[in-house]
């Protein structure tokens, strides 16, 4: 009885851990980077470059199909800031416009958000975003 029972359970547990290649293939998603720099500025400094990267997501709804988000690069090394900057409640328009340094360790993302301004603050030393009043 324990043998059919451990058959049962290992054989189980193999079709739900597998599967075909076609069915593997449809569920995954592809991770889409930014294939555009939009807008972009130099630190104070001269030492970092800040970015608004652009790309289209031909996969989403059209409320999000453009997408913006941060990113910097100094010498041979570049980062992107995972957040959405154009993200909104969906109700008109948005866009996100350009870069501008603020001192070397902050840069304000100048930005339009359902049909208002919303600058946004990133501190590079903090790493995190401000919303700014």
């Amino acid at each position: 009885m324990r043998v059919v029972l451990y058959i049962s359970l290992i054989a189980a547990f193999s079709v739900s851990c597998g599967g075909s290649e076609q069915k593997k293939d449809s569920s995954w998603r592809a991770v889409l980077f930014p294939d555009s720099i939009s807008a972009s500025a130099f630190s104070p400094d001269s030492t970092i470059e800040a970015r608004i990267y652009y790309w289209r997501d031909e996969n989403a709804n059209f409320l999000a199909a453009e997408r913006w988000c941060l990113g910097f690069s100094k010498g041979e090394t570049t980062w992107f800031i995972d957040r959405e900057l154009g993200e909104g409640r969906g109700s008109y328009e948005s866009g996100v416009y350009y870069p501008e340094w603020i001192d070397n360790h902050q840069v304000r993302i100048h930005r339009r958000i359902d049909d208002q301004d919303a600058d946004i603050t990133y501190d590079l030393t903090k790493q995190s975003f401000v919303l700014e009043r």
